[in-house]
């Protein structure tokens, strides 16, 4: 079994080869996790022959190379971000490809059937459409919605990866700028960024001697205990925030809905599945009715995040759902997000993709103290929404 020499070696390495990220004009500038204004932007500056890079068509090619796309005339392809609200859209001749970009942002109803429709009704002869995500993950049936099952298992249908993809090839385009300063030290931090987000060990021989010290004696047989060992205890620690979620609203808001994870006999198996993707287990949260349930107020785990806010069915009550809407739609200064079934709802920060990890994240979840700070945020957040609601008298 592993002994505490073998943690404290790990550290030692860490420590030996393990350089903090320094300052980053990305991250000042913008949230590391801006799909839109920050990653679009640049990649599509980047991919456009007329961008200020003045390398014309060459990172096009590339990225075109790591796609396994092979148009004639990639030099005169326009390069176009939020182009019918498609985050990247490349035009060559009559091929179209459409990137849609990420980070942490969940998917939306028939979001990639959209896209394709409305690029399809332009007449393409070939439509690629490229998925990108930080690992890779394959879309949603949601968001997938009326595509044909022959067009997403066929070439033109790629799920694409910043962690190895994007990584990859910014890591050629710096390759190809070392004798441009200003250009060269953009792909630095781009790709520092990106191992930041992606939690990619910068250093090659800590890499390696990370390597060699599991090859030694039964290291690497026990790791594999050592490994379900830190799944679970991620599992505990966040059923433990789950109760904190739990105990915190509760006192402001009354007991919980049936079907709550909370009330489930096993929560820790509950929360498991869903990290498991096992059917059925798409998402899980807690909910309390309001208003003789005309709508509730919740706390839910997505793919992408944890959630609060307003829950009411458009379908099943469309005008309670749309006096909600119309609340804070006046109310501009309380921003929010929206979908069918909830006509209100926000992130709660710090945003964390819980099926993606990074170090920060540990960090943060490992800590009792800072678990206790989102749950009680989380239910003041949630009382606060429901005040809102009331002082415009709809209840």
């Amino acid at each position: 079994m592993f002994n505490t020499s073998f943690f404290s070696h790990i550290q030692l390495l860490k420590d030996k080869y393990y350089t903090e990220y320094q300052f980053n004009l990305f991250s000042v500038l913008r949230s590391s996790s801006d799909e839109v204004k920050l990653h679009s932007r640049f990649l599509g500056e980047i991919l456009s022959p007329n961008g200020t890079h003045g390398f014309k068509n060459l990172f096009l090619d590339e990225f075109l190379e790591t796609l396994k796309i092979s148009p004639q005339r990639s030099k005169d392809a326009l390069v176009m971000t939020e182009y019918k609200n498609i985050d990247i859209f490349i035009k060559i001749d009559d091929i179209a490809i459409i990137i849609e970009n990420k980070i942490y942002a969940g998917d939306q109803d028939n979001q990639l059937s959209r896209y394709y429709e409305s690029i399809l009704a332009e007449g393409y002869k070939e439509i690629y459409l490229i998925y990108l995500t930080l690992d890779g993950s394959n879309p949603s049936h949601q968001s997938i919605g009326k595509l044909k099952s022959s067009y997403v298992d066929s070439n033109q249908f790629i799920c694409l990866s910043y962690k190895t993809d994007i990584c990859s090839w910014i890591e050629k385009c710096l390759s190809y700028s070392v004798r441009e300063p200003a250009l060269r030290e953009s792909f630095s931090q781009y790709l520092e960024l990106l191992e930041k987000l992606t939690s990619k060990l910068r250093s090659k021989k800590y890499m390696e001697e990370l390597k060699n010290l599991l090859n030694k004696d039964n290291n690497l047989a026990n790791f594999i205990d050592l490994q379900q060992a830190y799944n679970e205890v991620l599992i505990d620690l966040q059923v433990d925030l789950w109760e904190r979620i739990q105990k915190a609203s509760s006192e402001l808001l009354g007991i919980e809905c049936e079907g709550s994870i909370i009330n489930s006999e096993d929560k820790h198996n509950a929360i498991k599945n869903f990290y498991e993707g096992r059917k059925g287990s798409n998402y899980f949260g807690i909910h309390y009715a309001v208003d003789d349930d005309s709508y509730r107020l919740g706390v839910e785990m997505q793919g992408d995040g944890i959630i609060f806010g307003v829950r009411c069915f458009k379908e099943k009550k469309p005008i309670k759902y749309n006096e909600i809407v119309d609340i804070f739609d006046t109310e501009p200064e309380i921003k929010g997000l929206r979908t069918y079934n909830w006509p209100f709802y926000r992130y709660v920060e710090p945003k964390t993709h819980y099926k993606n990890l990074t170090e920060a994240d540990l960090y943060i979840l490992s800590s009792e103290d800072k678990r206790q700070k989102i749950a009680i945020n989380i239910s003041k957040e949630l009382n606060f929404l429901k005040s809102r609601i009331e002082a415009r008298k709809i209840l």
